[in-house]
């Protein structure tokens, strides 16, 4: 026997009657409303007139890990109003239970917060684990039934940047109150109109932070009459840090020599005058090959009856292919890349690049061979070179891989605290110093104007830019 408290439903539902069955995972109560009279939607004007009966069903919270269902019996009357267009309406419970909804508000509002923090698929998830399953959808409905409060008054300082809907094809502006730290507005695209109406909806906006994009500015000087233009410390930085990857596009070549020189200091090259590695060709397929294996499978397939369709399906392959298979009694040989047209005449200039290597560098042996005949292209020369070397005793064997920084890199670097850059990054740097004191009064240059802001920039916000 259930003892049900009255209370455990909406307060504004009046019960006459209720009735309780259950099972291993659902509660059901069958509820009968005892209000005499419902107001119409549409007039206002009570009625009192039953029309009909009609049975809703609520979901609501859970209890004690079971679902729960409430078979709410409701009641149609008649409006008698003639002037109102609608002759029969659904009987009304309150703000505890809304027309339409198949849910009470307390279940709703639940499943809204649930969507506020996850969303939508992690919210459908949770919602399964709690034993309260919806779909995604269903809690992105209640997210998007939420009313927005209308336009906050904000500090008068702010900061607009943009924002990507999709990283790389669309963006729209971002609105942060600087005092609050909170996120004011999103606007839909980065256009100077956009944000020139909204800021004309707020008059008390008298600082606007914000980078260097010339829309922006626009869209200040359209909004506002005499707010300040800050240029935003984040972006700044940003700034300073493409404006010494741009003194480095200038010393290219110094760059070039510094990577070698660090990575091979006293290596030499000698290529082997005595011997040349011919270039080989893979080996052909033998009987344990997949290739081998599919034709013979197709054979026996065929022979049993299956179709083309069937055998290319069964074998992952092309129906051409299994057709041509069939076709053939023997798997002919697989045609090689390496044929003749991908072979060169390097090893014809080894006494050469043996006497001149010392002197000149990859492009300028390069040119050089071609001009007498060499019939490959330069990154089959790199790699022949690369592949044939002697450094310090007979013996075929690699150069060592030269390591490299990307002028983005270097800049993160020359930027970075000494202390917080390791020992490789550290040896290069006092390396490509030596070798071009253009760059090194560069970088001096930089870190002192990074100090500038410094002092008064967020340390998180420096470990995201440095």
């Amino acid at each position: 026997m259930f003892i049900i408290p009255v209370r455990m439903f909406p307060s504004e539902l009046e019960i006459k009657k209720i009735a309780v069955s259950h099972g291993d995972t659902k509660l059901i109560f069958t509820i009968t409303s005892k209000q005499k009279r419902s107001s119409c939607p549409l007039c206002g004007k009570y009625g009192n007139h039953i029309h009909s009966h009609y049975i809703r069903s609520l979901a609501d919270l859970l209890i004690s890990g079971k679902l729960v269902q409430l078979q709410l019996r409701a009641r149609k009357f008649f409006c008698h109003n003639k002037s109102c267009p609608r002759k029969v309406f659904t009987e009304r419970f309150g703000m505890g239970i809304l027309p339409y909804v198949r849910r009470l508000c307390r279940s709703i509002d639940v499943l809204r917060n649930i969507g506020l923090e996850v969303g939508g698929n992690k919210g459908a998830l949770i919602s399964r684990i709690v034993g309260n399953p919806v779909s995604s959808s269903t809690i992105l409905r209640f997210v998007k039934q939420l009313e927005m409060e209308g336009p906050l008054l904000t500090s008068g300082i702010v900061g607009v940047d943009d924002w990507a809907f999709k990283k790389g094809g669309n963006y729209g502006t971002i609105i942060v109150d600087l005092e609050s730290r909170k996120v004011i507005d999103l606007l839909p695209d980065r256009e100077a109109d956009t944000l020139s109406q909204w800021l004309l909806r707020h008059p008390e906006i008298h600082t606007v932070a914000r980078d260097r994009a010339s829309a922006y500015s626009r869209g200040i000087k359209n909004g506002t009459v005499n707010a300040i233009e800050v240029a935003d410390r984040f972006h700044l930085l940003v700034n300073l840090r493409e404006a010494f990857q741009k003194v480095l596009y200038q010393y290219n070549s110094v760059l070039k020599e510094a990577f070698t020189e660090y990575s091979r200091p006293n290596t030499g090259l000698l290529i082997n005058s005595h011997e040349a590695v011919p270039e080989v060709a893979p080996k052909p397929d033998t009987p344990n090959s997949q290739r081998h294996i599919k034709f013979e499978k197709a054979k026996e397939l065929a022979g049993k009856g299956y179709s083309l369709k069937a055998i290319a399906r069964i074998l992952n392959a092309h129906r051409r292919t299994i057709k041509k298979y069939i076709r053939l009694d023997e798997l002919p040989a697989r045609q090689t890349p390496l044929n003749q047209r991908y072979l060169t005449n390097f090893f014809e200039f080894k006494d050469y690049l043996f006497e001149c290597h010392k002197d000149q560098d990859y492009l300028r042996l390069d040119a050089n061979i071609c001009a007498q005949g060499f019939n490959g292209k330069y990154t089959q020369f790199c790699h022949n070179m690369n592949r044939f070397v002697k450094p310090k005793i007979s013996g075929l064997s690699r150069l060592p891989p030269i390591e490299t920084w990307s002028t983005s890199s270097l800049a993160f670097m020359v930027l970075q605290e000494k202390d917080k850059l390791n020992s490789k990054d550290q040896r290069f740097l006092d390396l490509l110093y030596r070798k071009a004191p253009q760059i090194k009064a560069a970088a001096e240059l930089t870190r002192d104007f990074k100090s500038l802001f410094i002092d008064t920039l967020n340390p998180q916000v420096v470990n995201l830019l440095f």
